[in-house]
């Protein structure tokens, strides 16, 4: 089939203060063997000049594109509605998102597609993924693709389902939807968890039957460690770890039987984080805490030095 009838795919990036690493991110995607892409960059009220970088480099290469937009949010509302806005805005059929700080393989697209075309039910579909970072960072994710990684791919829609209310496995950065079916079956990214926004995703399609695919190909190159999306303090500090307490609640306990569940959520959520709030802060003003950071920091030059 030529390329030139095959689907029209949106590319969606996903940006938060990303100017320092999204113009790796749209080159890579102009750079796809796959010609027929709509691209839109969605940002989440970043607070550095991510906007006017995407603005200039869109006005160098929109001409590869079938579309290009750039969707804008006047308040910060986390990763969820971000990727709902993109969501939104999607006009094709297929969708694959990328953060603003990873990178597509050339092929991704092109591999993608050809997957979905040969399996006509298949909704979303995973593959694997290139680590990039400190060679330290990234010698702890070597096993990530290991038997259980693989296994999972041969259950079930409600065995998937059962293991993800346990634990999320899934590569989530290569991640490509068949859109046009998961808004047929209502769902979008759940936004009462503002920095958690593919596990509920998987859990939600699995439980309805919606079984998760996947290929053997190296598709995305995903940064760990500085310089990723998730270095920034928003994405480590108590707003992540409240939205991981919303998301215990919300999909793996059962508390139907309270009888104002949103408030008991939200009350005991408020209190575990100011708990683990207060506990940072008394554990970084400790003297234990200061007299180590120092006699540390001669071991952290030399790790960073040979590290690089």
């Amino acid at each position: 089939m030529e390329n030139k009838n095959k689907p029209e795919v949106t590319v969606a990036v996903i940006t938060y203060n990303s100017s320092r690493t999204v113009l790796e991110t749209l080159e890579s995607i102009k750079a796809q063997t796959y010609e027929r892409i709509r691209l839109i960059i969605s940002d989440d009220c970043s607070t550095d000049d991510t906007i006017k970088v995407c603005e200039k480099w869109i006005n160098r290469n929109s001409n590869r594109f079938v579309s290009t937009e750039i969707i804008t949010a006047s308040v910060n509302s986390g990763v969820s509605g971000n990727c709902n806005r993109a969501f939104d805005s999607c006009q094709s059929d297929y969708l694959k998102m990328i953060a603003g700080d990873d990178c597509l393989l050339p092929d991704c697209i092109d591999n993608n597609i050809s997957f979905m075309l040969n399996n006509p039910s298949s909704v979303v579909v995973f593959s694997k993924m290139l680590f990039v970072g400190s060679k330290q960072v990234v010698k702890r994710f070597s096993s990530y693709f290991d038997d259980s990684f693989y296994s999972f791919f041969s259950l079930s829609a409600d065995e998937q389902n059962k293991r993800l209310l346990v634990s999320d496995c899934l590569p989530a950065p290569t991640s490509f939807f068949h859109l046009s079916k998961v808004k047929e079956l209502g769902l979008r990214f759940d936004e009462r968890i503002p920095l958690i926004e593919d596990w509920p995703m998987w859990i939600n399609l699995t439980e309805r039957g919606i079984r998760m695919d996947f290929f053997d190909k190296d598709t995305v190159c995903y940064r760990v460690g500085r310089g990723g999306l998730t270095s920034d303090r928003r994405y480590v500090g108590d707003n992540f770890y409240k939205s991981l307490l919303y998301f215990k609640f919300y999909y793996q306990f059962d508390y139907a039987y309270i009888k104002d569940k949103e408030s008991a959520v939200r009350s005991f959520v408020e209190e575990h984080v100011s708990f683990y709030h207060e506990m940072i802060r008394r554990v970084v003003k400790s003297p234990e805490y200061r007299i180590g950071r120092f006699l540390l920091s001669p071991w952290r030059f030399i790790q960073k030095l040979f590290s690089k």
